[in-house]
């Protein structure tokens, strides 16, 4: 049998099949978590604070068995993709919706990525991939900032706690009128939500600075392109 990497096609096959498996099923744990985030209730937050966590773990997960298995493919790539930014804009307009966090901050991350998506959608009619060892990213800081695995790795740690603080926090919000919770709650709200701004804050700071090295190498492909097409 053929084979690849040291894996067989078929086991390969199957990594990329798996992964992309964990990557949809993490976005259906997401809507389930959007809908008891909406219950009010503290355990329903909590049940979604799990639910959370678990779909952070599984994207990881992903990632992991994607280079584990030497499997990791611009169909793939594009998958992670998408996956991330259903989770992430799904979250980012339930907690402003909710009132956890300004709106400014969905509209950032949603301009953020239909502008990177875009040029890297032109990357790929170019054979060029958003990671790995095709990616768009020609400089080694933008690549440094972009698609290492310390900065990949560090923006899902950060975007993760702050999923999770905004989820707890809600569980706290959600707290019955007259219970301990919700009097330790009124006495800390401020310095919660305080603390929260902050941390979401950074969180987006990071997602934008992220950004530009692939609109910087993106406006220099599409310029690239524009010329040869002058030339033919």
């Amino acid at each position: 049998m053929l084979e690849l990497t040291g894996f067989s096609v078929e086991r390969t096959i199957q990594a990329v099949m798996l992964a992309n498996l964990i990557t949809a099923g993490r976005v259906g744990l997401v809507f389930i978590a959007v809908w008891l985030l909406y219950t009010h209730t503290v355990w329903g937050a909590l049940a979604a604070f799990a639910l959370v966590l678990t779909a952070i773990i599984m994207d990881w997960l992903d990632g992991f068995l994607a280079r584990r298995t030497h499997s990791e493919t611009p169909f793939g790539a594009v998958m992670d993709i998408l996956g991330d930014r259903i989770v992430e804009n799904v979250l980012w307009i339930v907690f402003a919706h909710l009132g956890l966090i300004p709106v400014w901050v969905p509209i950032v991350v949603v301009v953020r990525g239909f502008v990177t998506d875009s040029f890297r959608s032109v990357a790929l009619t170019q054979g060029e991939t958003p990671f790995g060892k095709k990616t768009m990213i020609k400089s080694r800081l933008g690549r440094l900032i972009v698609s290492s695995r310390t900065s990949r790795t560090l923006y899902a740690v950060i975007k993760g706690v702050a999923f999770c603080y905004l989820t707890l926090s809600l569980s706290l919000l959600n707290a019955p009128a007259g219970s301990s919770t919700a009097d330790w709650r009124a006495a800390h709200e401020p310095a919660l939500r305080l603390g929260g701004l902050w941390l979401v804050s950074f969180t987006v700071v990071f997602c934008v600075v992220r950004a530009l090295p692939v609109v910087r190498d993106g406006l220099a492909q599409i310029k690239q392109l524009k010329a040869g097409a002058r030339v033919q």
